[in-house]
């Protein structure tokens, strides 16, 4: 006597496929606001070996401003829920920020 074996339908198939991508997503989003945090550190030390207050600090600080705007341009509200961030601007998200001075407009 052969063995049948039910094969999956399109629709669970879909279904499965659905939530191995939406798994993915989230996982290289938390990837990804975890790097942007290091990378904030980092500029943030940078800027205070330079003196905060210099010229080449601020335009330090400038670049980072200008990057988060940037990105907060190009993705979705989604991505921004996720995080946590009620704030339509990353950039005025405090858990994106790894000190109140980061977060601050120059």
């Amino acid at each position: 006597m052969p063995h049948h074996f039910a094969r999956p339908d399109k629709d669970s198939l879909q279904e499965t496929a659905k939530t191995t991508l939406k798994n993915a997503t989230l996982a290289v989003e938390a990837a990804l606001a975890t790097r942007t945090t290091e990378f904030s550190s980092m500029i943030d030390l940078l800027a205070g070996a330079l003196g905060k207050n210099t010229n080449d600090a601020k335009q330090v600080l400038k670049i980072r401003k200008d990057l988060r705007a940037k990105r907060a341009s190009s993705s979705s509200s989604s991505s921004s829920s996720s995080s946590g961030c009620s704030s339509s601007s990353s950039s005025n998200c405090s858990s994106s920020c790894s000190s109140s001075s980061s977060c601050s407009s120059s």
